[in-house]
């Protein structure tokens, strides 16, 4: 299991990393969505990515097939560093599928059961994101 920290902070980030603690940055979905967490993505990724050497998965703010594609290629184009984080939802399988055949490092998001993980592992996403308050919400241990 690797942990990563949602912020986009560096003054959070920093002592996290520093510490061992995380394995990760993940920017959060509302980064990309329209508020104002972060006025240019490109900018924070690269300050993020200059400062640290952590992954780091970068949402994509689309969920149709064609936008998801699009959106990962001009995401992974910004850093080495980042791994396309997709929601796995129907319209996501082959963009995914896609996105990997170029390279793309992917990370399949709003996992809900076993099955789900296992189908995006088979499409070639090789993380899959799990949030710590669902699995604490269904009674599992985190």
């Amino acid at each position: 299991m690797r942990i990563f920290i949602q912020s986009t902070s560096l003054d959070e980030i920093r002592p996290m990393a520093e510490a061992g603690l995380v394995d990760g940055v993940a920017l959060p979905a509302a980064r990309v969505n329209g508020t104002k967490l972060v006025d240019d993505v490109g900018e924070q990724l690269s300050v993020i990515a200059h400062v640290l050497a952590l992954p780091i998965c970068v949402p994509v703010s689309v969920l149709q097939a064609v936008d998801i594609y699009r959106e990962g290629r001009e995401l992974a184009r910004q850093s080495d560093q980042v791994i396309v984080q997709i929601p796995f939802v129907e319209d996501a399988v082959v963009p995914i599928r896609k996105l990997v055949a170029d390279g793309v490092k992917v990370c399949a998001s709003y996992i809900c059961s076993g099955a789900q993980a296992y189908l995006a592992a088979k499409m070639g996403a090789s993380m899959r994101s799990v949030q710590v308050e669902d699995l604490d919400g269904q009674g599992q241990r985190s």
